[in-house]
Formats: structure tokens, sequence, C-alpha cells
């Protein structure tokens, strides 16, 4: 396959699994904002934080939400054209693969990621703490 993944099971609590599949790779924890410098797309549960650091390195996103605030922001991601969302009661490999290529290959999910991209960079330059919390909620949230 084209696609390699490389998974964070998160520290304590989950087992890593072994896997014999040659584009797979399964670790405790993985440095988020290094590999988000170097991949095509992210796989993540949905956390605002992760999101952020996804569209700060212009990378579009495949949420799989789970708990809290996590499927709200998945269908903001779907609202913002930034992403994909699947939720846990409709999850299966065909609907993954489906909505990966899509994240990968769609031309306006990556315009609507660069302009969110844009928005944060601008927000940064400002460098303030209130100016990025402000870029985060004017454009995230609202539509």
């Amino acid at each position: 396959s084209d696609v390699t993944f490389t998974v964070s099971c998160g520290v304590g609590g989950v087992p890593i699994p072994s896997c014999e599949l040659s584009n797979m790779s399964f670790h405790e924890s993985l440095p988020q904002l290094e590999l988000l410098r170097r991949v095509d797309a992210f796989i993540t549960h949905g956390g605002l934080s992760s999101i952020k650091e996804a569209l700060i390195n212009s990378v579009p996103l495949l949420v799989l939400p789970v708990l809290f605030d996590q499927p709200f922001n998945a269908l903001r991601v779907e609202m913002q054209g930034i992403g994909k969302a699947i939720f846990p009661e409709e999850l299966t490999m065909p609907l993954l693969a489906a909505n990966l290529s899509r994240v990968l290959t769609s031309e306006s999910i990556r315009r609507n990621v660069q302009r969110f991209q844009k928005i944060f960079a601008h927000a940064q330059e400002h460098r303030t703490a209130a100016a990025l919390a402000a870029a985060t909620l004017e454009t995230f949230y609202n539509r």
C-alpha cells in the first residue's frame, strides 16, 4: 500500500497491538507536533488541541470521535470542510478507507485547510494567547 500508518496507543492502559502489516507501526507515544510537519493526513479522536495543531501544519483531518467535545468537533471539521468524520456506530474498514482517500485527495479540503493555516499563522504573528484563542474559536466554531 502507498499509505503508512503510525499509531499512538497512548501511555498506560492500552496495550500495543502486535501487527504484521508492513505499513503499520504502533507506539506508546509519539511526538505529535513533529509528525504533523511530515504527514499527509491526521487520523485523530478530535480534541480541539489536536485539530488546531493539524491546521497550523496544513494537515487535513479524519476524525474518529469518542468522548466529551470530540463529537461536536468532528461535526465542525466536516462543516468547515477541513476533513471527514466517522462516528463509532458507523465505523467500518471500507468507510475508513473511503474517507481517508477523500481526505488525501480532495482539493476543496486541501484549500480549506490552507485557509485555516493562514488564519492561525496570522494569529501567531501577533503572538498573544488571546489572539490565538480568538482565532481558534472564531474560525472553527463560527461559520
